[in-house]
């Protein structure tokens, strides 16, 4: 798992090809700009079948619709995640993020198949929000 502290945006839609991301919400809030994976030619991806599939030449936040026309046709899901919110985000799933403000977030990423055991990762994150949150107080 990953704990993120910072006020973070991404300027570019990309996929995780190969890992679900279950993303937790703990303090502040974050926007995803979220297009099924269905619509692979309608984001744009810079090299479909180079080097970097995963990316979109697209910036969801400021659509040129000119310049890459096709994404008019793609259904783009806004999700707000607030503290206490929980978003799954399947492996090839087009995203692109916007922190709100500050914020703390984790994220667990598990290979695919979704079933994969991952309890021992649900485990472990009371016990390293509990050491994350008191590193930043004490510091």
């Amino acid at each position: 798992y990953e704990i993120v502290s910072r006020d973070w945006s991404s300027d570019v839609c990309s996929s995780d090809l190969l890992l679900n991301n279950f993303y937790f919400q703990l303090y502040g809030s974050k926007s995803f700009f979220i297009i099924s994976p269905n619509n692979l030619f309608n984001v744009y991806p810079k090299s479909p079948v180079g080097r970097y599939p995963n990316i979109s030449k697209v910036d969801l936040l400021n659509v040129n619709d000119k310049k890459y026309p096709k994404i008019s046709n793609a259904q783009i899901y806004k999700v707000d995640l607030d503290p206490g919110s929980c978003l799954f985000l399947p492996s090839c799933w087009w995203h692109q993020v916007v922190s709100n403000d500050v914020s703390i977030s984790i994220n667990i990423w598990t290979k695919r198949p979704l079933f994969e055991p991952i309890l021992e990762k649900f485990q472990m994150i009371p016990f390293g929000c509990k050491l994350f949150l008191k590193s930043l107080l004490t510091n």
